[in-house]
């Protein structure tokens, strides 16, 4: 059975998201409405890594199937995050926020 956005599991998903989202901006931007200017919002949406979780996994027949789908052909390592995770924690990312920056060998812009 597919799973398909609206289902119930999508819509509980949703919904935890924006409560979540809704607790972080009332925490972070004050009471006249203007955003606290000392906190940055930024995700990494990372794609397939390898690590001690899913490697078994990625090594299986059932494993090669997402590999396949990733236009790469490979899945990450977690050193490949250590320069996006020291660029996001430096100054020199004083100026950006709210940037979701994927990580994912081109996956999500292979169901284009």
């Amino acid at each position: 059975m597919r799973r398909r956005p609206g289902g119930p599991s999508h819509r509980s998903s949703a919904g935890a998201r924006r409560a979540s989202f809704r607790g972080w901006r009332r925490g972070n931007y004050g009471p006249d409405g203007r955003r606290r200017p000392w906190y940055h919002f930024n995700a990494i949406a990372p794609g397939y890594f390898e690590t001690e979780l899913t490697r078994q996994f990625l090594a299986s027949d059932a494993g090669e199937k997402p590999r396949r789908r990733i236009p790469t052909r490979r899945v990450g390592r977690l050193q490949g995050l250590d320069g996006l995770l020291l660029l996001l924690a430096s100054d020199l990312a004083n100026v950006r926020t709210g940037a979701v920056i994927p990580v994912d060998g081109g996956h999500l812009l292979a169901s284009l």
